[in-house]
């Protein structure tokens, strides 16, 4: 085998926005979420390896974006210091709250009572309105 064969990325994502990603995340064995240096959000199918949803979810960088519910929801982080819970079918803002902070620590959200990260409502992490 090759070197350039064995180089060769199976997948490159790119930024539709086009200034970079930043932050990535799995939603499940088929959902890949991107958060970007120009503020968008996009969930890849990694299946047909296309952007399944893709919507501007802030003015600045993404720093973290966090899948919940299996990919039905998302959390982001973003430099503008916000943290906000979307709605990923409608790519809907659904709650949201001003840290005043821009650091790059990341946020996580874990289940209240335990089990998979990765099947958590919002609703058993967060405090919704």
């Amino acid at each position: 085998m090759e070197a350039s064969e064995r180089s060769t990325p199976a997948v490159i994502l790119r930024s539709r926005a086009g200034g970079g990603i930043y932050s990535l995340s799995f939603a499940s064995s088929g959902l890949l979420f991107s958060g970007g240096v120009e503020g968008e959000i996009t969930a890849w199918d990694l299946d047909d390896r296309r952007p399944a949803a893709s919507w501007a979810a802030a003015s600045f960088t993404v720093l973290s974006v966090q899948g919940m519910a299996r990919g039905a929801s998302c959390l982001s982080q973003s430099k503008d210091g916000l943290l906000q819970l979307w709605d990923v079918a409608t790519q809907k803002l659904c709650w949201e709250v001003v840290t005043d902070s821009c650091s790059f620590a990341r946020c996580l959200a874990l289940p209240t009572a335990g089990g998979d990260p990765l099947d958590a409502d919002p609703s058993s992490c967060l405090t919704l309105p």
